[in-house]
């Protein structure tokens, strides 16, 4: 997917879908293949760069065309919104029943989509 609105609300739904099907296997990840070897250092360091690159590619355009009214790097806004999402679902991990996770992924979402310019009647 290019579309940023699209491609947001896949890969949060996706990463929210396995979270609920898999914890163990998710906060293994995040927190012990790290620490664990140099394969769970390189593998997480890999998956992080797939994100924030993926994320950079999709982010670009949208900046550079001015549809998204913000002025940043996009290669560090891409690695602040995979740092953010990933952190969030740590947290919502720890306690699912907190929150569903369709709010999660709405949230998250619209919070994204909110940095898009409005075309005059599409509302805030």
């Amino acid at each position: 997917m290019d579309d940023w609105r699209a491609w947001t609300r896949a890969t949060l739904d996706a990463a929210t879908i396995f979270i609920e099907r898999h914890p163990r296997e998710f906060m293994f990840l995040l927190r012990l293949a790290p620490h664990a070897t140099s394969e769970g250092i390189a593998f997480i360091n890999q998956w992080e760069e797939f994100w924030c690159l993926r994320a950079e590619r999709i982010l670009r355009p949208e900046l550079s065309s001015g549809r998204i009214i913000l002025d940043v790097n996009p290669a560090l806004a891409a690695r602040a919104l995979v740092i953010m999402a990933n952190g969030l679902l740590e947290w919502w991990l720890e306690n699912p029943g907190r929150i569903s996770r369709k709010e999660v992924v709405r949230t998250v979402t619209g919070l994204l989509m909110s940095f898009y310019r409005h075309e005059e009647g599409d509302g805030p």
